[in-house]
């Protein structure tokens, strides 16, 4: 009987044995630079070992709950069938001293968005390479971004990191997380193919937001933006579900960029465009709403098609809508992209906007305020933008007019709306240069 139950204990103890950080070394509770390298090699220990272990069941990486764990930048790639398992709290280092002896320099991406790049350092979580990857738990990943903003406010040339970037990766299952206070954007995908999110929440801390306002004395036109960058998600890939999730942010909520994007030497592996994408389902707060790019043509012409944004709810964000374009040599392509069952609650601006990207810097920017204010706005020829349907989009109390649509006279759209409508009449402006 003894030796019946210790095999039962055996072959159950054997057969569900985590990867937990804490077997590799990792040092929980503790701020110290010394324990945040530590836990960051733990975890890329925990990984590769999880990678080579033969059972499947056990190919898995705990982040133990009841603990916070400080990292600097976990580096993982050529994974397969390995979940990543973070119940407790995954947090970026909060040393900025640290941060700048470990990141990259600061380099300017093409197009006036001017943003560092986000390369192999350039994110506190970044997987490459990799394949069948589900990322869950019921824990926190936290990019601590207060402690870039503060920076970057004292000086621009600081970096601002992404919370989690996958590169090159497919067959991906995102789900159950709390994502929080990015350095700038919190997902970060290029490249991907077959990505599946689901039940996620991300949020920019408010509090934190107004304090660092008062102590930067940041305009109000600064201060909705601000924290800057902090996007929800930025996607570049094929076949993407994004439903169920709840943003509460201060830049773009989602936006689905092309493949090109800021990309200096970067081969795409699984598709030259983005395309086949459904984003249901998603509450946001305080954003800058919805995007399709900002799209910057390219030499090797760039497209994205066949995204349906439906089932949207959007409160107090800066506008709900928006399909931006940059300036550049070359040809873009957007092509089938819906929008379907909005409801948008105080605007600050326009419900709908395409057009030139609203960031003044640079080539190609123009004010926010545009078209109200008396200033110029340059748009771009070569971007070619077709089958588009805005359907049941309701707004009330916008704080500006309900569309503008700008192009140049030969500017290839073709733009159908139904059931659109405000708390005023539905009046989309078209200028045209």
């Amino acid at each position: 009987m003894y030796k019946t139950i210790f095999l039962i204990f055996f072959l159950i103890n054997s057969t569900f044995s985590l990867h937990s950080i804490r077997d590799y070394g990792a040092i929980p509770n503790d701020t110290s630079v010394d324990a945040a390298h530590r836990n960051t090699q733990a975890m890329i220990d925990a990984s590769n070992s999880a990678n080579l272990d033969p059972i499947p069941e056990n190919r898995t990486v705990l982040i133990p709950a009841g603990y916070i764990f400080y990292f600097f930048t976990v580096s993982l790639s050529d994974l397969t069938n390995v979940t990543l398992r973070i119940d407790g709290h995954f947090a970026g280092s909060t040393n900025f001293t640290e941060w700048l002896k470990i990141l990259p320099p600061f380099v300017g991406l093409p197009g006036p968005e001017n943003e560092p790049d986000a390369s192999i350092n350039g994110t506190n979580l970044l997987i490459q390479n990799s394949q069948n990857i589900t990322i869950t738990g019921n824990g926190i990943v936290d990019g601590s971004g207060n402690t870039f903003w503060d920076a970057y406010w004292v000086d621009f040339s600081y970096p601002r990191i992404h919370l989690l970037t996958m590169f090159h990766c497919r067959d991906i299952e995102i789900y159950g997380l709390h994502f929080k206070n990015p350095g700038s954007w919190t997902l970060n995908f290029a490249d991907v193919l077959n990505l599946h999110l689901y039940n996620v929440n991300i949020t920019v801390d408010q509090i934190n937001k107004t304090e660092m306002a008062i102590k930067h004395g940041i305009s109000d036109e600064a201060y909705h933006a601000y924290p800057l960058f902090t996007d929800g998600m930025d996607i570049r890939g094929k076949n993407v579900l994004v439903e169920n999730v709840h943003i509460q942010g201060f830049d773009d909520a989602i936006g689905v960029k092309e493949m090109n994007w800021g990309a200096v030497n970067f081969d795409n592996t699984f598709t030259d465009c983005s395309e086949n994408m459904l984003i249901r389902n998603i509450i946001a707060n305080g954003t800058y709403g919805v995007s399709i790019g900002s799209i910057h043509p390219d030499i090797t012409p760039s497209c994205i098609r066949n995204i349906t944004f439906e089932n949207i709810e959007l409160y107090n964000p800066k506008r709900a809508i928006n399909i931006k374009m940059l300036r550049g040599i070359g040809n873009a392509t957007v092509d089938q992209i819906t929008f379907r069952n909005f409801y948008c609650d105080s605007a600050e601006s326009d419900l709908l906007w395409l057009g030139p990207t609203n960031d003044p810097r640079g080539d190609g920017g123009c004010s926010p305020d545009f078209p109200t204010a008396n200033n110029s706005c340059i748009t771009n020829p070569n971007i070619s933008v077709s089958n588009l349907l805005f359907e049941n989009i309701i707004g009330i109390n916008a704080g500006g007019i309900p569309g503008t649509f700008q192009g140049k006279s030969n500017t290839k759209a073709h733009i159908r709306t139904r059931n659109g409508y405000q708390t005023h009449v539905l009046v989309v402006i078209m200028l045209y240069e």
